[in-house]
């Protein structure tokens, strides 16, 4: 493991102007051990396997927490992310794809599953290619659609009834936006439900 050996290692110093240090000085130190003299590094390199999803290579990877979702497919950007803790799935929309898809999650361990499964946008009527920013509560999936181009582009909110596990077609409700007339644009990278 790399380290660095420090002689006259002074330990903990008031704290000073980074100007008046002296060599060997440092006004902090960061995810590092400052045992014995040295400096070593908490965490070391290690190297990740080529990692297989389904049983093709991934050729793509997203760090989830302390977990990482993979697919097989290119996938430019995950738009829509939600988690359902009911029924410990993950559910998130691709860009440019017409799915909403759905992966096995264990809150409590950060576990991911490793399979891929479509819940939405195989012949129930429901596009999910312009949805982003996901969030779910009281039985319903929230999200963002975003239509037009340029200026004339709009991000209106929208809710869908969430039963069984999915969503459901029909029930699809525009809650706010500059199509609802209220005033409100939904443009952003991320939504959540805050309790009161």
């Amino acid at each position: 493991m790399p380290s660095i050996r420090i002689q006259n290692f002074g330990g903990i110093a008031p704290r000073m102007s980074a100007r008046l240090l002296a060599g060997g000085a440092a006004l902090r130190a960061e995810l590092t051990k400052l045992w014995s003299g040295e400096i070593r590094p908490f965490f070391v390199k290690v190297k990740v396997e080529t990692p297989l999803v389904q049983g093709c290579m991934a050729k793509t990877i997203y760090k989830f927490k302390d977990a990482w979702l993979s697919w097989c497919a290119d996938v430019d950007v995950v738009t829509g992310f939600t988690i359902d803790k009911g029924s410990e799935r993950l559910y998130y929309t691709v860009s440019g794809d017409t799915h909403m898809y759905y992966r096995y999650f264990e809150p409590e361990d950060n576990i991911i599953g490793a399979q891929t499964l479509t819940i939405s946008g195989n012949g129930d009527g429901l596009t999910w290619n312009t949805a982003s920013e996901m969030t779910m509560a009281n039985g319903k999936i929230y999200y963002v659609v975003t239509s037009g181009q340029g200026a004339n582009q709009q991000q209106n909110l929208w809710s869908i009834n969430f039963a069984g596990g999915k969503p459901v077609p029909g029930t699809q409700v525009l809650v706010s936006g500059p199509a609802k007339g209220d005033g409100q644009t939904w443009a952003g990278r991320g939504m959540f439900v805050l309790s009161s």
